[in-house]
């Protein structure tokens, strides 16, 4: 009898041990689903956010072609202007050239090659007067008594 309860006790320890092992298995599936289900929320939030930053990174790309196509109309407008700034230089550089030459095709220059036996050759220049001479000073700028210019300092010299 001792041993018919031993070995009574012994299986329905082994069942014991079965149910127990049974829900500590059940605990670590649920543990594990729960996981999985963090893991699911937390792909769906990146994927949700990556697909947020798609929808941006598209408004952006779109807004800059929008300011592109406008920056390339501009440039094609100011490209028609310096076209036509440039004939109108071309056309003012050409006509000064014209003038330029055409003063210049006056009388020809002397000859450069001076000789002492061609006196003719040389080129006499009239004798220029000296500008600062014959500058008349205003009225209250020169004295009466000696021809001297009174001069006002207006600032203190350095020491």
């Amino acid at each position: 009898m001792i041993t018919s309860f031993s070995m009574e006790n012994k299986e329905a320890a082994d069942r014991a041990a079965v149910v127990w092992k049974a829900i500590l298995d059940k605990q670590d599936m649920k543990i594990e689903l729960e996981r999985e289900k963090v893991e699911a929320a937390k792909m769906e939030t990146h994927a949700a956010a990556m697909k947020a930053t798609n929808e941006a990174t598209q408004l952006s790309l779109a807004k800059m072609s929008q300011k592109s196509k406008i920056l390339m109309a501009d440039m094609e407008k100011m490209d028609l202007l310096a076209r036509a700034w440039n004939e109108m230089y071309r056309e003012r550089i050409g006509q000064e050239v014209l003038a330029a030459r055409a003063a210049s095709a006056s009388p020809p220059a002397p000859s450069t090659v001076m000789s002492p036996l061609a006196p003719s050759t040389f080129m006499h220049f009239p004798e220029t007067v000296d500008p600062v001479a014959q500058t008349k000073l205003p009225p209250g700028l020169v004295d009466d008594e000696d021809e001297a210019v009174k001069v006002e300092l207006l600032m203190t010299p350095f020491i």
